[in-house]
């Protein structure tokens, strides 16, 4: 049933209570009616269906338990949800649930947050799950700027890898206002849009990477900013780097608009935000991020933060849809230069050629991996949309998609064959559930589909259905979060163990044995970017037998460390020790200085500068009627 047409009756002798509640399920969709005294309920049952109650248990006249158990007689499968500010006692709860088969009681007072997470678990088997507003927009490839803040306004939760895609759909020269979104943890950031561009992040986070931006940048070098901040001087760092003539006014700009998107970087998390936009008139900053400098970090977002697992659990309820172009499609886009197009260059045109993901899956030009955030990247930037009609199935495709997915469940747990975490609430647990079962319900299939994509299909349901049968519930939930934190734990002090005894044995110059040990870490927990970055110096040390396939790797796993991870010693050692494997002494000599201007005793990499140096010294070429005599020497 849709929302609207589940009635909820509400009986409570306070008026403004039911009256609170009745606005807050109407404003979810249901059908409220709400009374103060229960004699009156009774003949409204005769006139029209009511499917659930939510009842005082101290009323006028009547106890709300006798009240249930007279709608019942009525009303079998009546659904009922008790609250109560003086009947707070377990024996009376207990009592109460054994008389009424009730599905919930509420201590009062509670908040209306929670009467609606309460409702929807009593409800959930009856309401037909909606579309998210958010998902709407994937098959509406010319959406509006109204059609797309409606959207979003209906929208109270969002993933953090899903912000870049609500950063790129509040960016139209005609929305003006503030997206205020809020952790876990109640911490609240701010981002400010004006005339289709990012004007202002505000963050719990006031730290500064300036300094460490403009060395990146190789506008100047550690020892200058260090001269500069020895100079007793009020004024921004920026503004005396200007006054000594070592940077020009313009990189100030440039700069405070990398640190704005830094900023942005830092939000974009494996975590989900409560999310709200404001209508404001905000003031024009003195930077901005426009669409081509969010694109190239939504480039970097999806090398560093977006993991394939939540990629596959977003677009398994598209598989098979059509892929069509979008308002933004353009045949030379800046975004075709950008990772993860870069990777895949004939993967749109195929796209485009009547296929959906599946079939792209099922051609095995691509990774998987590249093929999610391809398709990924292009709904951001709205290049590409989906068609609701179903794409033909194509049996070999299909059957090698259940084969993958079978594989991946076999190694999964319960949240993730869901494409949940272990954070997620009953309300997502159920809305995934429901989406999954329209995909994979055996029921689904025609009589005359082959054996093997019913066998598969039969199993990948199974998997499903046992998820949501212990995660829906919340006392089932809890029992199995606490086996998986205590298998989660055990693994997380192996890989710590594991890590410590890496870097030990990369200190003593071991980084074969380093290697070996730093990858069997990463195995048992999702690493770190500090992890990643020991793994990467030991990787760069040890011998390899494909030289270029090596480099490669390196290449990539610099880029999986997240931007705002970057500005450490350890970063720029690693990226120092690949600029010298490549022969860019130059490079290497500026990042190895760079490194050891953030760590004062950084040996290794002290080490490594005096050895590109002496290279540097013997490529270079010596006029010996000009230079000194030890040079010449």
């Amino acid at each position: 049933m849709q929302k609207k047409e589940i009635t909820i009756l509400i009986i409570d002798d306070e008026a403004s209570v039911g009256k609170a509640i009745k606005e807050v399920l109407e404003k979810d969709g249901f059908t409220t009616l709400v009374y103060t005294h229960p004699e009156h309920i009774f003949s409204t049952l005769k006139l029209r269906p009511i499917q659930a109650f939510i009842i005082d248990c101290m009323l006028p006249k009547m106890s709300g338990v006798d009240v249930a158990k007279k709608i019942k007689e009525s009303v079998p499968n009546a659904i009922f949800i008790f609250m109560s500010g003086i009947y707070q006692d377990k024996s009376f709860i207990k009592d109460t649930f054994q008389k009424t088969g009730a599905k919930h009681f509420l201590e009062k007072p509670f908040t209306l947050e929670k009467i609606l997470e309460v409702v929807h678990d009593a409800l959930g088997d009856l309401i037909e799950q909606e579309g998210e507003p958010l998902d709407e927009l994937l098959f509406n490839p010319n959406a509006s700027p109204n059609e797309k803040l409606d959207a979003i306004s209906h929208t109270n939760s969002v993933h953090g890898f899903d912000l870049p895609r609500i950063f790129n759909l509040l960016m139209n020269p005609s929305i003006s206002g503030i997206l205020h979104v809020t952790s876990p943890k109640k911490e609240r950031s701010s981002i400010h849009f004006l005339n289709g561009a990012i004007v202002r992040v505000d963050i719990n986070d006031p730290k500064s990477y300036f300094g460490a931006l403009l060395i990146d940048k190789n506008y100047i070098t550690p020892e200058e900013i260090d001269l500069v901040l020895t100079q007793k001087n009020t004024k921004k760092l920026g503004e005396r780097l200007v006054d000594s003539n070592l940077i020009s006014p313009h990189v100030i700009g440039i700069i405070n608009t990398e640190q704005l998107a830094l900023r942005l970087s830092r939000l974009v998390q494996n975590l989900s935000y409560e999310m709200k936009f404001e209508k404001f008139e905000t003031k024009e900053g003195e930077t901005k991020i426009d669409r081509n400098i969010l694109f190239r970090f939504i480039s970097e977002w999806l090398s560093s933060k977006l993991t394939p697992e939540w990629l596959k659990a977003i677009y398994i309820p598209f598989m098979d849809k059509r892929i069509v172009k979008a308002a933004f499609y353009s045949d030379i886009s800046p975004i075709y230069n950008l990772y993860p197009m870069n990777k895949a260059p004939k993967l749109l045109q195929t796209a485009l050629s009547n296929s959906s993901v599946e079939q792209l899956f099922a051609k095995n030009q691509w990774d998987d991996e590249i093929v999610l955030k391809c398709i990924h990247f292009l709904i951001i930037t709205e290049s590409v949309a989906f068609d609701k009609t179903i794409n033909s199935k194509d049996e070999n495709s299909h059957r090698l998609r259940l084969q993958k997915i079978k594989k991946d469940m076999e190694g999964q747990n319960l949240f993730e064959i869901l494409g949940l975490d272990a954070k997620s609430k009953i309300k997502e647990i159920k809305k995934n559930y429901y989406e999954l079962s329209k995909i994979f319900h055996p029921d689904k299939l025609s009589t005359s589909a082959p054996t093997e994509i019913k066998e598969l299909t039969n199993f990948i349901f199974a998997k499903i259905s046992k998820s949501y049968e212990v995660l829906s519930n919340e006392q089932t939930k809890a029992n199995y979060l606490k086996e998986l934190e205590h298998g989660e734990a055990e693994k997380i002090l192996e890989s710590e163990s594991l890590f410590d005894e890496g870097k030990s044995l990369l200190s003593s110059n071991q980084a074969v044995k380093a290697l070996a040990i730093l990858e069997q870490a990463m195995k048992l927990r999702p690493p770190t970017s500090e992890m990643r970055l020991y793994h990467l110096w030991a990787k760069v040390l040890s011998p390899a037998e494909n030289m270029e396939e090596h480099l490669r790797s390196i290449e990539t796993g610099l880029n999986k460390i997240p931007p705002e991870d970057r500005h450490n010693a350890y970063y720029y050692f690693v990226k120092g020790l690949y600029a010298k494997q490549l022969g860019d002494f130059e490079q290497a000599s500026r990042h190895l200085k760079h490194a050891c201007s953030l760590v004062a005793n950084f040996k290794e990499a002290k080490r490594e500068l005096n050895l590109v140096e002496l290279q540097m010294k013997s490529n270079k070429k010596i006029d010996i009627f000009k230079a000194d005599l030890k040079d010449v020497v």
